[in-house]
């Protein structure tokens, strides 16, 4: 069973000039930006000396103390830094935002003297992160689009002779396509790509806008064959749908998708996928952006009584979780604990 470590292996060590940029080049820049730079990055450098200077920083039963997401793109730094493909690759106009309303964080990646790749942090499997990608139901803009905004606005110059290639995993795909979307319609030509690796969708009124019309002919959507993240929300109509060799919630995790060659496997959505996306459509259709905030803050509201600050704590304590979960869902409505029965399946794929 291939995957993205695979395609490493095999195809590394031809530069990008003999071998163009794919999908899974994408995702595997997409990735590294969940990494936290703060501290070594100091200006316009390498992907080879920034890799460098984090795992002499980093080490790894400090890498191995991060949540997945930061592992994993721990791991594929590690597999790149000395790669022909990778290694030459020029990073610079870092930014990194941590506090309690937000994380962001971006870089520009030069792929070579015509085209750099802006790869946007995503979501991990911690709740506060998750908390964010529900608020994309009935606020925008939160503060991480309006900092994606404003970035693409100020590293895309109006008389810019390079392109750009916008990108990013779960969250950070999202906010790849709000940066696109919003990006000052002068500056817009000189983005040839926009690439949500698994991220959630809109809210109605943005689907339904101008400015996503405009950017759809440059926009791809790849989703998994079992994912949920990639379709909260109104997405993309004609997503890209790859195969995962992992269930539930770490079907997420990119080290599970599955590779032939330079390609991702095609798949289609799984049953439990599609019928997850039918229910948050129809949660989408009845409910009001005020009824939908209430939603979510009862939500997180349960989680943070129930002592769950990850995910993974409900996939792997699966009783004791969802006892304490039902448990705080006393007084709540039959809907809203329906839908947080739902996302229980979801993160530990009961059926």
């Amino acid at each position: 069973m291939a995957n993205i470590v695979n395609y490493i292996n095999h195809f590394a060590n031809i530069p990008m000039s003999d071998m163009a940029f794919n999908d899974i080049d994408n995702v595997i820049l997409s990735c590294i930006s969940y990494i936290d730079y703060t501290g070594i990055f100091e200006g316009p450098t390498t992907l080879g000396e920034l890799a460098e200077k984090y795992f002499n920083s980093n080490s790894k039963k400090d890498i191995n103390a991060q949540v997945i997401a930061v592992r994993s793109a721990a791991k594929l730094l590690r597999y790149i830094k000395d790669e022909v493909r990778y290694k030459d690759l020029l990073i610079h106009d870092y930014e990194y935002v941590y506090n309690d309303e937000e994380q962001f964080a971006a870089m520009c990646i030069d792929l070579d003297d015509k085209t750099t790749y802006i790869s946007f942090e995503g979501t991990d499997e911690l709740v506060s992160g998750w908390k964010e990608d529900f608020e994309f139901s009935y606020k925008f803009p939160v503060p991480s689009q309006k900092d994606a905004i404003k970035y693409v606005n100020k590293h895309i110059k109006l008389f810019d002779k390079r392109n750009y290639i916008l990108g990013g995993h779960s969250k950070g795909g999202h906010l790849a396509l709000v940066a696109g979307m919003y990006l000052n319609r002068f500056k817009h030509r000189h983005v040839i790509s926009i690439i949500s690796n698994d991220g959630p969708g809109l809210r109605d009124k943005e689907f339904f806008s101008r400015k996503y019309r405009r950017i759809l002919p440059k926009y791809n959507l790849i989703l998994t064959d079992k994912s949920i993240v990639g379709m909260l929300l109104y997405e993309h109509e004609n997503p890209t749908v790859i195969k995962s060799n992992k269930k539930g919630i770490m079907a997420h995790d990119v080290l599970s998708w599955e590779t032939k060659g330079n390609e991702f496997i095609p798949a289609e959505l799984s049953k439990f996928s599609k019928n997850m996306d039918e229910k948050l459509f129809e949660w989408l259709e009845r409910y009001s952006y005020d009824e939908r905030e209430k939603f979510v803050k009862n939500l997180f509201a349960v989680l943070e009584r129930a002592d769950i600050d990850s995910l993974l704590d409900i996939k792997e304590n699966k009783i004791t979780s969802v006892i304490k979960i039902i448990k705080e869902t006393r007084g709540l409505s039959k809907e809203t604990k329906d839908m947080i029965k739902t996302l229980i399946q979801f993160v530990i794929n009961i059926k």
